[in-house]
């Protein structure tokens, strides 16, 4: 079956809300790690129905953002997604609190358990408003984007089709594309500015609400980093800087000198 062929309904979040706090109580509860397991079972087939349901709505979203009915559920995901998130938090923290975690870790996966560790310190009923207002935050850049129309050799065209002029073989028409998109997103450029510091400013607040002294801090929970950290990260960029650019670099110079090109750009 193709994606196109799926059909969409709504996944309402007051009923998966419902039976997250169910399961929730009912792990609290068990009395076995097989009853846990039971209450997980249902969790689990809700959250999937929701995420399936609204990864389905966004990529019909995507596909036309002027589409009257996808705007609409659009609009309802920005809303019901950080609702359920917070539902989720309330399950996650029964599973990891459970006195049989130990067999659930070897049921399940121990690193199943670490991923909840890290959702738990990304996510909290104290910050659900600033998790909507970037949501919708991040929805209207989505739509200025997809409205952005750009002049290229007498013909006006979106991002989409003039960024196929960005690897011609050419290269004054890879400049000239590159200067086209340039002189689109100017026009735009308050809005822009103005929608990355609304962003940058809820995102601050949703960090320091936390407890975080940045919204790096958070953004690391946020994407589930497990085996890595930001000074990990930092010392690699180094690392790439340092020995992987210089290496590249050097290659490249070399593969333009035995093609015969004199005035190489990376």
């Amino acid at each position: 079956m193709k994606v196109s062929e799926i059909e969409y309904k709504r996944v309402e979040a007051e009923a998966v809300e419902k039976i997250l706090k169910s399961a929730a109580g009912e792990i609290k509860d068990a009395l076995s790690a097989d009853k846990v397991l039971e209450a997980r079972e249902r969790a689990v087939k809700a959250i999937e129905e929701f995420s399936t349901y609204s990864a389905l709505s966004y990529m019909r979203y995507t596909i036309n953002t002027a589409d009257e009915f996808y705007c609409g559920e659009k609009e309802y995901y920005d809303e019901a997604e950080p609702r359920i998130q917070t539902a989720v938090l309330e399950y996650n923290r029964a599973m990891l609190a459970s006195p049989f975690r130990k067999e659930l870790e070897e049921k399940l996966s121990p690193v199943l358990f670490r991923d909840m560790e890290v959702s738990c310190k990304a996510v909290s009923p104290e910050i659900v408003p600033e998790m909507i207002e970037e949501n919708k935050i991040i929805t209207e850049y989505s739509d200025l984007m997809a409205s952005l129309e750009f002049e290229f050799r007498g013909e006006t065209m979106p991002r989409t089709v003039l960024s196929k002029y960005f690897s011609e073989d050419d290269r004054e028409t890879r400049k000239e594309a590159y200067f086209a998109m340039g002189r689109g997103f100017l026009k735009v450029r308050d809005k822009l500015d103005d929608i990355f510091d609304r962003l940058v400013k809820v995102r601050t607040k949703m960090a320091v609400k936390l407890g975080y002294r940045s919204f790096t801090e958070l953004g690391y929970y946020r994407m589930g980093r497990l085996c890595y950290d930001e000074k990990m990260v930092s010392s690699f960029r180094e690392n790439v800087k340092r020995d992987i650019v210089p290496a590249v670099a050097k290659l490249k110079t070399e593969n333009a000198l035995r093609m015969g090109i004199k005035d190489f750009k990376m």
